[in-house]
């Protein structure tokens, strides 16, 4: 499990999930978003899809 701690400018972080079809073996849909504020601490486990996209001009983060 990977812990992030996040501060300074805002961030969207989206949890992803597997929806393969037959056409689309490897497709992949967004499960949900949350928009992570100063500080806020999240954590994903090793299997997990996720993005994190930064709102604004000076991301921080600490891993």
């Amino acid at each position: 499990m990977s812990w992030k701690k996040f501060g300074g400018i805002y961030k969207t972080a989206g949890l992803v999930t597997r929806t393969p079809t037959a056409e689309f073996p490897d497709k992949m849909a967004v499960a949900s978003e949350k928009v992570l504020e100063a500080e806020d601490i999240i954590n994903f486990t090793p299997e997990a899809i996720h993005q994190v996209e930064v709102i604004g001009e000076e991301p921080i983060m600490w891993f």
